[in-house]
């Protein structure tokens, strides 16, 4: 540190010992600054009188207001004489020498900040904000140099000369206190993980004090979830090593006993609200392990059905009694009114580039409504879940009466826009490589468009799409696509070209239910087949005109829609062909897939039913329109490679109905969480069948086939990794097998 805090001498003389009364003031020295504006800073009232013992309150004021390096008072007969050394106005604030950090992380940090007065006090103090802002990040042997460099006549710019030191990773990550749960369990729950082999892969973890706090929450919640209402850590301790070269984390515990639900009811305190009328709320079966999810679960149904029936201020006050002898807590689910409280205003900030009706319309009421934290808190998930913030915090406090309510919401833009050139390999495809032009926030309106480039062995791709997720500022998605496809389809003789646009809308139906609409425009052409091909290939070469229409509609009850542990999605999609055109069909595909977990959430398992049926029109149905089954989509199959066959050319035709069962699980292999490696087991079966006239010799009936195998997944920061090997169990001579399957996708 190179500043040391200015000197407060200051000289004052008095003409007399008594007091003095000032009737006028006198400023010298000041260049930049107004003398009225530094008489008003002294704050002296003319006509009264200023003791020697009251110059240092005018001076402490002058200082405090840090606009001066040096100020020097005088009294002479009946005037005050303020001499100052104003401090120089800051033209730029910046920062050298740091890597790790962005300039925009660093400047959000300090006070220091152009078109502001220079204080050398501030200035020190930002440096040594910048130092705790590394070590919190697990950084050693930080320096911080605020450097001056003068500009012009009372102008400067402030330079932080940054050393970043070194970035020290977590070695070692150590429970205390933990009995019913093994270390190796807590280290897949928390955020920081230990180094591994796999680090120069997927990073190292330093001491980060958020994600330490984050830890804090995620052992509480894991704990809580699964019996033990008493448990809390103790503390959580960072130590570096004696040659400052790795950290060793400790997690101090106190689990308490694991406890069980009694009884669950519901009472009612409010007049003329009946208890009865929300015990169906309550699916907490006796004897289970206590929860703390499972009654917020409760809460929250509870109160939204509240909400339904006029009820907006009604609240549930969990009333918990613990029997220690047996171990067992019962709640009741207490219904009391709550403070009848209104939302004054919602007060947004920090959103530069964003536009504020992008994050008004997350929230689920407006100015007057009834304040409901749940609300509030749904809210704050959707901004999170937009992915075009950083930092997001929405919370509450008093407005201009008890009664009322603002909302601050505050948000940090990030960068949304990206160029990325990428490069993988798919058993399907072959090698590829793709050029990919996003921005998630155009605008700052978060509509969404992507343009896709992707050339591959057997596939090129270019494709453009826009989105507008909140049409006219309603929970409505419209967007729409246009492409250009070629494939070369190696399971059967025959090329494609596709050139196509296809618009969609999509709206709620219910509160887990939506619809989305959709039209495709399409020129698809079938080319390049050979004279050798199957005559079912040959008879339907050619470009046709394609006018469709088509509704997706979806019900899901899953607990999540990123990795999903419970529950369900079900969705119904249906096309029509012939709404102008060459070509008409319908098209109907019904899906379903459930969830479940066990051994603390370690083995999901999903069971999945899908099936399709394609009608044939005046024009009949063609290769292009057909169902194909294979590679990804039934395991242990070549893509294509089950189904109706011309045995002659060995060209795979498709059918026009499919059905597939699936049932897959997937569990941890012991290694620590952060390598993200799981295995899998899996079987399916299913089939393809069906033609509209098939010619002699090629025989389209339905013969069942089934698979199983075993997966690994492994989830990186370079991309999904999905390896398969499987063992076909029931499959026709004609079939094309394939035991191992890879999917990768590097970006680079």
């Amino acid at each position: 540190m190179q500043f040391a805090a200015p000197l407060l001498a200051t000289t004052f003389l008095v003409t007399t010992a008594e007091a003095a009364v000032i009737r006028s003031i006198s400023v010298q020295g000041n260049q930049l600054i107004p003398s009225q504006a530094i008489a008003d800073f002294a704050g002296v009232i003319l006509g009264e009188n200023l003791a020697p013992a009251d110059i240092n309150a005018v001076l402490r004021r002058l200082y405090d207001s840090g606009m001066f390096e040096n100020v020097d008072l005088r009294v002479s007969g009946s005037t005050l004489i303020i001499t100052v050394v104003e401090n120089p106005t800051v033209s730029i604030v910046a920062f050298e020498g740091n890597k790790e950090v962005k300039d925009e992380v660093l400047a959000a940090i300090v006070d220091s900040a152009a078109r502001k007065p220079f204080n050398r006090l501030t200035a020190e103090a930002d440096a040594q904000r910048i130092s705790q802002y590394y070590a919190g990040k697990g950084y050693t042997g930080v320096t911080i140099r605020p450097v001056i460099i003068p500009v012009a006549e009372g102008r400067v710019n402030l330079v932080f000369e940054i050393s970043e030191g070194q970035s020290v990773g977590v070695s070692r990550i150590s429970f205390v206190g933990n009995n019913a749960v093994s270390d190796s369990k807590l280290r897949g729950v928390i955020e920081t993980n230990e180094d591994g082999f796999l680090s120069f892969i997927l990073g190292s973890d330093t001491i980060d004090s958020g994600k330490i706090a984050r830890d804090i929450q995620r052992l509480d919640e894991f704990y809580k979830n699964r019996g033990y209402i008493d448990f809390e850590v103790l503390s959580a301790t960072p130590e570096l090593s004696e040659d400052r070269s790795t950290y060793y984390l400790t997690y101090s515990l106190n689990e308490g006993f694991k406890y069980r639900f009694g009884s669950s009811s519901v009472s009612s305190a409010v007049t003329g609200v009946d208890a009865a009328d929300f015990e169906k709320f309550v699916r907490i079966r006796e004897g289970k392990a206590y929860s703390a999810k499972d009654v917020r679960d409760v809460i929250e149904k509870i109160e939204a059905e509240a909400v339904k029936r006029g009820l907006p201020f009604l609240r549930v006050n969990p009333q918990f009694t613990k029997d220690e002898d047996n171990r067992t807590v019962s709640v009741d689910f207490e219904l009391v009114n709550g403070r009848r409280v209104y939302v004054e205003r919602i007060d947004i900030g920090g959103n530069t580039n964003t536009v504020e009706r992008v994050i008004r319309r997350q929230f689920d009421f407006v100015e007057g409504d009834a304040f409901n934290p749940r609300k509030m808190a749904e809210a704050a998930d959707k901004l999170r879940a937009l992915g075009i913030f950083g930092n997001t915090s929405v919370t509450v406090r008093e407005g201009s009466t008890p009664d009322k309510a603002i909302v601050d919401v505050e948000v940090e833009d990030i960068a949304t826009g990206s160029v990325g050139f990428g490069a993988g390999y798919s058993s399907e495809s072959g090698f590829n490589g793709s050029l990919n032009i996003s921005e998630r926030n155009f605008l700052g309106r978060g509509q969404v468009f992507q343009l896709d480039l992707s050339i591959a062995e057997r596939a090129n791709v270019l494709s453009f799409n826009f989105a507008e997720p909140a049409l006219f500022g309603r929970d409505v998605y419209a967007g729409f696509g246009i492409y250009y496809r070629q494939v070369d389809r190696p399971e059967s003789s025959y090329q494609t070209t596709n050139i196509g646009f296809e618009p969609s809308l999509a709206f709620p139906l219910g509160e887990n239910s939506r619809l989305r609409l959709d039209y495709r425009l399409s020129l698809d052409e079938i080319r390049d087949v050979p004279a050798t091909a199957s005559p079912v290939i040959l008879a339907e070469q050619g470009a046709l005109l394609t006018s469709a229409l088509g509704a997706t509609l979806t019900y899901d009850r899953r607990n999540s829609t990123v990795e999903p542990t419970s529950g369900y999605v079900v969705s119904l999609e249906g096309e029509v062909a012939g709404l102008g055109g060459q070509v008409s069909y319908s098209k109907t595909v019904a899906r379903a897939k459930g969830y479940l977990s066990f051994f603390d959430d370690n083995f999901i398992l999903s069971g999945e039913l899908e099936g399709g049926a394609l009608i044939s029109g005046a024009s009949g149905t063609r290769i292009t329109d057909r169902f194909f089954l294979g590679g990804q989509s039934f395991k242990g199959f070549a893509n294509g490679g089950l189904g109706p066959r011309d045995t002659g050319t060995n060209d795979s035709l498709g059918g026009n109905f499919y059905s597939v069962a699936r049932i897959q699980g997937s569990f941890p292999l012991g290694l620590p969480k952060d390598y993200g490696i799981y295995g899998g087991v899996f079987v399916e079966g299913g089939s393809v069948w069906g033609l509209d006239s098939p010619p002699p010799g090629i025989d389209d009936s339905l013969y069942w086939r089934a698979s199983t195998g075993l997966s690994l997944f492994w989830s990186t920061p370079i991309g999904p990794l999905e390896f398969s090997y499987a063992f076909p169990l029931l499959y026709e001579p004609n079939d094309v097998t394939q035991n191992f399957s890879v999917s990768i996708s590097t970006r680079f």
